[in-house]
């Protein structure tokens, strides 16, 4: 994963920069340094990543969020080193002025996604899982318990994480053997059919 002035790009995961446009001056909040990531679902079932970005873009309010995810495919809508308006924690809450607003897509496949593109988020941006939380993290007036979201997950939350992790663990020494070795991304995929991957990674990875 690559971040470039907050354009965030991928080899591993299709993300596609569909911007809201700057025409619509409410969605950009201020400039940004990410503490957490922030997790939400749609809250419209059967809408595709693509509908929901469609939306952000024609929304003229105080509305805004920085990826939306469907099945195999993350449309970014705002650049991390701007704030979005996503936490309905105000113009001063951390929700919204210090994490990466993420809508996951309530349709099939969306759920997984998210975990390997969060998972490779949180790396290159050397954040720790901790920091991963969950839109009701966030209190507001309207919500001083948080609200109910991410509505499909938060029911089995700790899974979720769990699975982040168990994605991280498995890219790290994938990553440390194409960073060490300059192998491009054929290499890698050829490296991906070995019959015990995980051990030869491991192995290539603590080559003294």
């Amino acid at each position: 994963m690559k971040i470039n002035n907050g354009i965030v790009t991928s080899d591993k995961i299709k993300i596609i920069q569909h911007l809201i446009p700057k025409t619509n001056k409410e969605a950009y909040g201020y400039p940004m340094k990410t503490e957490y990531v922030t997790i939400h679902n749609t809250g419209n079932p059967n809408a595709s990543a693509l509908a929901n970005s469609m939306y952000v873009d024609r929304n003229n309010g105080y509305v805004s969020w920085h990826f939306t995810v469907g099945k195999d495919e993350i449309y970014q809508e705002l650049p991390i080193n701007i704030s979005a308006w996503h936490a309905g924690d105000g113009a001063n809450g951390a929700g919204n002025r210090k994490s990466i607003g993420i809508e996951i897509a309530e349709v099939p496949g969306a759920e997984e996604t998210a975990i390997k593109f969060v998972a490779e988020l949180l790396e290159a941006l050397n954040l720790s899982v901790d920091k991963i939380v969950p839109h009701k993290y966030w209190k507001s007036e309207k919500y001083p318990n948080g609200k109910n979201c991410p509505r499909l997950i938060l029911p089995h939350w700790d899974k979720f994480i769990d699975n982040i992790k168990k994605e991280m663990s498995g890219n790290t020494n994938r990553d440390k053997v194409q960073k060490r070795f300059g192998f491009d991304n054929n290499t890698m995929l050829h490296l991906d059919k070995h019959p015990y991957p995980d051990a030869l990674y491991n192995k290539l990875a603590n080559i003294k």
